[in-house]
């Protein structure tokens, strides 16, 4: 089967021994001989051979390293959410590893580093990639990925209720009263598609058009242009980040005549944020369940009964 785990009696094959041989060897054991030792370590190698530790790590309760995988620290919403779950699992006794990789998704490459350190489950912030997917799901390794739905089926999600979010921040919209409304997001994120859908689905049954700005990265988009031109007096901004970006270039141009309302509540968690209309999801509560699922994985390997989301509200 392609992306299969490659085990002991795969390498012994290769090499014409036991998968006994193979494992002595692998554990250094005084019965086999040096050279005979090299060439098991390096077809291991060659091989890509992972030590399948993790099973007998959680019956015996032994591995305490827990896996945390980000591709972005600049975003606060990443930084508070990580330094609450480290806080969390360091007071159950767990050792939190994180690594800031520069992918936007879980390559298998991480993956290996965090299997190395035999950790007993990996918490991502990012989806996986087919080849990850593919081998956590052969080798029933514990993956839950905090703030994001996964595309695979089967994978545990943690994350809040983002279309109910955007159903909230329509609805202030209603109440204010405004007509001219506009979304403004990054591309390609699946969070965004649910905070969308909740938003236009309220104004649009309400005789509203909801335009959509969706910037780059690399903020190589001229959206400032397009709001003055536009008039907006209401905008939606997918993060506190975006949000905040969007009124400090608004304050500049002068422009004042509309509401904007982000989502994350990162002032409500860092005092020296700027205070922005946003919506709150129950950070806490999250970190708290994602601790739950790690404590249950030893009576428990079927983590997508695990997925949950949570309420949010406005801030």
């Amino acid at each position: 089967m392609e992306n299969k785990r490659v085990c002991l009696e795969d390498i012994g094959k290769e090499l014409g021994v036991s998968k006994n041989t193979v494992s002595r060897a692998l554990r250094d054991c005084s019965d086999i001989s040096e050279s005979l030792k090299e060439k098991v370590r390096l077809k291991a190698k060659e091989m890509n051979y992972i030590p399948n530790n993790t099973s007998i790590l959680l019956r015996q309760n032994i591995s305490k390293f827990i896996g945390i995988i980000t591709c972005d620290l600049l975003n606060p919403y990443y930084s508070i959410n990580i330094d609450r779950l480290i806080k969390v699992l360091k007071a159950a006794g767990y050792m939190p590893i994180t690594i800031l990789t520069d992918s936007g998704y879980l390559d298998f490459e991480v993956l290996k580093t965090l299997l190395n350190y035999q950790v007993q489950a990996v918490i991502s912030f990012q989806d996986l990639t087919l080849e990850t997917y593919n081998f956590i799901q052969n080798n029933n390794f514990p993956v839950i990925l905090y703030g994001l739905q996964s595309r695979y089926p089967g994978i545990c999600s943690v994350y809040s209720d983002d279309k109910m979010g955007g159903e909230l921040i329509a609805k202030e919209c209603l109440k204010l009263e405004r007509k001219k409304v506009c979304y403004i997001t990054w591309e390609d994120v699946e969070a965004s598609q649910r905070r969308e859908e909740g938003f236009t689905s309220i104004l649009n049954k309400n005789n509203l058009n909801v335009d959509k700005l969706v910037i780059g990265y690399n903020n190589d988009f001229d959206y400032l242009s397009i709001i003055l031109n536009k008039e907006y007096d209401f905008i939606f901004a997918y993060c506190d980040m975006i949000a905040n970006e969007v009124i400090t270039k608004l304050k500049k141009a002068g422009y004042k005549n509309y509401t904007i309302y982000g989502f994350d509540g990162v002032s409500s968690y860092i005092s020296l944020c700027k205070h922005i209309k946003s919506v709150k999801a129950p950070t806490d509560m999250m970190c708290n369940y994602v601790l739950e699922v790690i404590q249950d994985l030893k009576n428990t390997r079927n983590l997508s009964t695990k997925t949950k989301i949570f309420d949010v509200k406005i801030c």
